[in-house]
């Protein structure tokens, strides 16, 4: 993990020094090209707050801040607005890093998500969208421009919504409540195509759950599997 000065690089015994306190996962392997995927300490840009975030460095040209991921259930992401925003879960693990700190990540200038998923089997798939932003203040409205890498139904049609959690209904249905149906959060529509952060269920099977509606309240992407259950998802931003 990158300390102040001094930053070490993850499994090479390595270490170096930055001439700039990163900002991003981009800015580290800005500075420094040989950088490996792992942990690191950066400073957001306008707030200065300090966290510890992963950096992907190896996906498509590597620079991939991580602010999602699910990989084994360990991590309830059930959760209320206030929880969402200021993040949670364990950088060694499952994780969502906030929207505040995803917002202000984005606001540095032009920025692409890429969302991962892996099947049951471990077959995977993603797809890319370029000129991700969250506007409108606390209602974090997704924006987004074109997509690439699956076709059919995904994340596009979330564009332009506001994020909505169980307690804090911001979505398109007049007689629903998504984040409740969908047990989870997200920038529901009228509801969604994907659900990342809805229940983790054995994956490949279907969701069942109390209190929820039925095959649609898992951890699921239809233009990759449809309702199944996906083993592992990730979500994560580049500046370009």
């Amino acid at each position: 993990m990158i300390l102040f000065g001094e930053s070490f690089i993850p499994d090479t015994n390595t270490f170096f020094v930055l001439c700039v306190v990163p900002s991003d996962c981009k800015k580290v392997l800005d500075e420094f090209p040989e950088a490996k995927s792992g942990q690191y300490e950066i400073e957001l840009w306008t707030s200065g707050k300090i966290l510890t975030v992963n950096c992907d460095m190896k996906t498509d040209g590597g620079g991939w801040t991580i602010f999602h991921r699910r990989m084994d259930g360990s991590v309830d992401f059930y959760r209320n607005f206030t929880e969402y925003e200021k993040g949670f879960g364990n950088v060694d693990g499952e994780l969502w890093l906030g929207l505040q700190y995803i917002k202000e990540l984005a606001e540095q200038g032009s920025t692409e998500i890429r969302l991962d998923m892996a099947r049951n089997d471990s077959t995977t798939g993603h797809e890319t969208c370029q000129d991700f932003k969250l506007t409108e203040g606390n209602n974090y409205k997704l924006n987004i421009g074109s997509c690439t890498g699956l076709t059919g139904k995904r994340f596009a049609f979330n564009n332009q919504m506001s994020f909505s959690t169980n307690d804090r209904d911001l979505d398109m249905s007049s007689d629903r409540n998504c984040a409740v149906e969908g047990h989870g959060a997200w920038w529901y529509n009228s509801c969604t195509r994907v659900n990342l952060n809805g229940l983790y269920v054995a994956p490949g099977t279907i969701c069942e759950f109390p209190g929820a509606l039925d095959d649609f309240c898992g951890h699921w992407h239809y233009g990759f599997d449809k309702l199944y259950a996906l083993r592992t998802s990730s979500m994560m931003i580049r500046r370009k």
